[in-house]
């Protein structure tokens, strides 16, 4: 009986030196969202996180009808992109916007539109 009774006396304090030596882990990704409004016409933008999917689909699933999403292609010296048609972007809907990444957003609507960007933000 005293065997046992030393045997979890000396198992409580070998449990309870092990967790004061743990360590506190921080995480070092900071996730958050934007939320950018388009006004009608064109807006100069940026992706402003890096998302699961930085295609402009992922990023802007369903935009007014007729929207655009124009940016410059520095090896072929023009503009390329995509054309939001019946809910969906078409041939070019993987076209990526990494983040930093500038982007003309042509809103074809009346109205303001809001785009809400979500991920982390690059360290």
């Amino acid at each position: 009986m005293k065997t046992k009774a030393l045997l979890a006396a000396g198992l409580l304090m070998a449990a309870s030196a092990a967790s004061s030596f743990a360590q506190t882990v921080y995480s070092v990704n900071a996730v958050g969202f934007v939320n950018v409004v388009f006004v009608p016409g064109f807006t100069l933008a940026a992706n402003p996180l890096d998302g699961a999917a930085n295609t402009i689909a992922a990023l802007f699933p369903s935009v007014p009808n007729g929207s655009s999403i124009f940016k410059f292609d520095a090896l072929a010296g023009n503009f390329v992109g995509g054309t939001f048609v019946r809910g969906s972007w078409g041939a070019n809907g993987n076209l990526t916007l990494v983040p930093g990444e500038g982007f003309f957003f042509k809103n074809a609507d009346v109205a303001n539109f809001t785009a809400t960007f979500v991920g982390n933000v690059k360290q």
